[in-house]
């Protein structure tokens, strides 16, 4: 498997990829100002790991990927992913450095910082 597709792998994984049509949502203008607005974060816990995964939307088009865990241990590890990302109505698609493209259905609700972010299956919030 080429490096770049591996380092892609958990990007693919954590944002919830699937092919699905378009919900119904923001204008692409609107969206894409509400995704670069804030930096956007999922956690999930097995009981012994607490996993984060930061999404920051650049302005420049580019998404930076964050994933921490945190073991009950208390050992800790990282890493960092990116991407090229554009919005399309009801659509986040990401251009991956290895030529693949992952289309996410995307919606937002709520308001202010209770504002969520569901892209494919994956629900994040504004980060703390």
């Amino acid at each position: 498997m080429e490096a770049s597709s591996r380092r892609l792998a958990p990007l693919a994984a954590f944002l919830g990829l699937a092919v699905a049509p378009a919900p119904a949502g923001a204008q692409p203008g609107d969206a894409a100002t509400a995704l670069v607005s804030t930096a956007w974060c999922h956690e999930s816990s097995t009981g012994i790991s607490l996993q984060t995964v930061r999404l920051r939307f650049q302005p420049n088009g580019v998404l930076l990927l964050r994933k921490d865990t945190d073991l009950a241990n208390g050992s800790h590890t990282g890493s960092n992913y990116s991407a090229r990302w554009e919005v399309n109505p009801g659509l986040l698609i990401i251009h991956e450095p290895n030529g693949g493209e992952s289309r996410l259905p995307m919606s937002f609700a709520g308001e202010g910082r209770n504002t969520r972010l569901t892209l494919g299956k994956m629900t994040y919030t504004v980060c703390r």
